[in-house]
């Protein structure tokens, strides 16, 4: 096979564990960041309440330039380090010889492997293929055409939506065929979207009414009215759930 036969310091496999791990550095990370960021926020608002209590005791309305200073110098400090915590960071694979020549046959084998049902390992093998080469249109298309078949369906317009806008000469016909495409994934995805919610609430329902069952009510006793204006519900029960109308809580 050629991939196997192409020679070089990592194999696709390899590739993908040492994105995998990176992807793990950083959420870990990531998560750190944001517990000293928390962290940090508590002990200011704990000095804010101290402060506030000393000008209380000393009859002082406006802190003294020295603390006002501290303060701005603190807040400019923390301000910092919120902003290289979200810095974005990318995964950059390691050099290979023969990157560009692996990216064609990963993406060639992807194909296969669509045609045989296999979407992980082709999202795996365009995963490869995007690594070694980003800009590959042909490989954020199959990669969408996996995701799509696994319901992934956002994830696959951003595929899309990203081979659109590196396909600079496509043609008028090809154009059309990704407006088609993304139109085709966001019913898709609404359609998704609405029978979640459907089934989402329904089991609201069933855990409302087993609770409600023990007071000899059910759901079916409140009705839910959306104000149009502010977009805000409003609660109305009917005891009989027979007249349609009820006292509004």
């Amino acid at each position: 096979e050629a991939i196997q036969a192409t020679p070089g310091p990592l194999t696709g496999e390899q590739l993908l564990e040492e994105r995998n791990a990176w992807r793990k550095k950083e959420h870990e990370r990531a998560r750190r960041a944001l517990a000293e960021q928390e962290n940090a926020r508590r002990q200011k608002e704990q000095e804010e309440r101290k402060q506030k209590r000393k000008d209380s005791n000393d009859k002082e309305t406006t802190p003294s330039s020295e603390t006002t200073t501290h303060s701005s110098s603190q807040e400019e400090e923390s301000a910092d380090n919120t902003n290289s915590q979200k810095e974005p960071l990318a995964f950059e694979p390691p050099p290979h010889p023969h990157g560009v020549k692996l990216s064609i046959y990963h993406c060639n084998r992807s194909a296969a492997l669509l045609h045989l049902e296999r979407y992980t390992e082709a999202i795996s093998d365009c995963d490869v293929a995007l690594l070694w080469n980003p800009t590959y249109v042909k490989a954020f298309v199959r990669r969408a055409k996996a995701l799509e078949a696994q319901e992934q369906y956002e994830a696959a317009m951003a595929d899309i939506q990203k081979a659109q806008q590196l396909d600079i000469t496509a043609s008028p016909q090809n154009q059309r065929q990704y407006r088609t495409t993304l139109q085709r994934l966001e019913k898709l995805e609404h359609d998704r979207m609405e029978t979640l919610k459907t089934e989402t609430m329904g089991k609201l329902k069933d855990l409302g009414n087993s609770i409600l069952g023990n007071f000899g009510l059910s759901m079916d006793n409140f009705k839910a009215v959306q104000d149009p204006n502010t977009g805000s519900y409003s609660i109305s029960f009917d005891q009989n759930n027979n007249n349609g109308g009820g006292s509004q809580t």
